[in-house]
């Protein structure tokens, strides 16, 4: 009875331990004798060799930034003369990714970065319409003054054009040449922006003052022109024209300092023209003179400047210097009645013959009277010299009117000098 007993607990014990093992009620788990039998064949032995661990872990190779991309494609693009549109891609990607502009502003200024391709994301940054820009750029500024290259580059995206905000294709020079600065594999900016930032206008009016290197000057003036509206430019402007012997800088800084002074009063406006007037004197300021006879005309100057332009004009000086002073004399507003009599003076016997053909067209452009008139009516019934007669016969034909002038052509066209038949022949199918 005893063992009977016994048994019955051991078959009991066994029952409960097969139901509470955990692989017995959870389907998941649970397997056929056969099956786990056939798992214990294929299990590998305990002192089996371990796999690598490279032939069954996942890729941890790094994936490539937007940013990164962009600038490995705008070096690419550099070296094969094409940039233009990879710096569209690249402005694209930095105006819409805060990431990769902050990446941007790391390339910018790390030491390591390409010198071209440094040039060229300066370039995109300049023509960037958001907060930081011109921050970023004034350090590179600083920690690259040395290099006059990217320098010039900086100041020019310091001055860059930055609307409309969301057109990306603004590198390409060939479609838009005016006020284009070039940079590395055939990108550009067009320079034109309207500096209203202190710290911008402060470091810019600094350059400007760099005695030492004149590609940085006219970089600065460059980039400072279109904002001569603003006070702190025109004071910067004077200063550096005060002091400046390169012709190229200087027709820059006069031509639009000129330019401002139109139409308007007061004292400002006239130290500025007789201070760009008094530029013209200089030695080798050729282009200087030429862009200043359309910035200044119609201007008014005091009585010193008109006495230099008087001085400029009189035989003994240079042919350039001579046509400058007649070009300023004749266009200030009012008209001066010395300066009119120079230049009828100068037609009628000046000794140097180039200088009176010039002044004989330059009548054409005054108001009529019985002094001009005269002048080209004697020249021209008198002087041995058919060119002079030539100039004369146009510029009498332009003041006259009506029948005199029709009885002015009529006789010359029978010239006895074909030459100066055949001028007022064509004169008489104009009008």
């Amino acid at each position: 009875m005893a063992v009977r007993l016994l048994l019955a607990a051991t078959a009991l014990l066994v029952v409960a331990a097969l139901a509470w093992s955990p692989f017995t009620d959870d389907p998941r788990t649970a397997a056929a004798p056969e099956e786990r039998a056939e798992a214990a064949r294929e299990a590998p032995a305990a002192d089996a060799p371990a796999h690598s661990r490279r032939e069954v872990a996942p890729s941890t190779a790094p994936v490539e930034q937007p940013f990164d991309a962009a600038f490995r494609e705008l070096g690419a693009a550099i070296a094969r003369n094409e940039a233009a549109g990879a710096a569209a891609a690249m402005r694209r990607l930095l105006r819409t990714d805060e990431g990769a502009l902050a990446a941007a502003y790391a390339a910018l200024l790390d030491a390591g970065t390409a010198p071209d391709e440094r040039r060229a994301l300066a370039m995109v940054l300049g023509t960037l319409a958001v907060d930081g820009v011109d921050e970023v750029l004034l350090a590179a500024v600083e920690q690259f003054a040395e290099d006059e290259a990217t320098l010039i580059t900086l100041i020019a995206a310091l001055g860059a054009l930055r609307d409309p905000p969301d057109e990306d294709d603004v590198f390409d020079m060939e479609a838009a040449p005016h006020f284009a600065v070039h940079g590395p594999g055939g990108m550009g900016i067009t320079v034109r922006n309207v500096i209203d930032d202190p710290a911008v206008e402060a470091k810019l009016g600094e350059l400007l003052l760099d005695r030492a290197r004149p590609g940085v000057r006219l970089a600065a003036a460059g980039a400072m022109q279109f904002s001569v509206d603003r006070e702190f430019t025109r004071t910067r402007f004077r200063t550096a024209l005060a002091d400046e012997m390169d012709d190229g800088i200087a027709a820059l800084l006069g031509q639009n300092l000129g330019v401002w002074t139109r139409r308007k009063l007061g004292d400002e406006a006239q130290h500025i023209v007789d201070e760009v007037v008094q530029a013209a004197g200089r030695p080798g300021f050729d282009e200087y003179r030429l862009r200043m006879e359309t910035a200044l005309h119609e201007s008014s100057f005091n009585a010193d400047t008109q006495q230099q332009l008087q001085t400029w004009a009189q035989p003994g000086m240079s042919f350039e210097m001579r046509t400058f002073a007649y070009a300023m004399l004749l266009g200030q507003q009012p008209a001066d009645p010395v300066s009119r009599a120079v230049i009828v003076r100068a037609a009628a016997s000046d000794p140097d013959v180039a200088i009176r053909d010039h002044a004989i067209g330059l009548l054409m452009r005054m108001p009529p009277g019985a002094d001009s008139l005269g002048v080209l009516r004697d020249v021209l019934s008198s002087s041995q010299d058919w060119s002079l007669r030539s100039s004369a016969l146009t510029s009498l034909a332009n003041l006259l009117t009506g029948a005199e002038r029709a009885q002015l052509l009529a006789t010359y066209s029978a010239d006895q000098d074909q030459r100066i038949a055949r001028r007022a022949q064509r004169l008489q199918g104009r009008r």
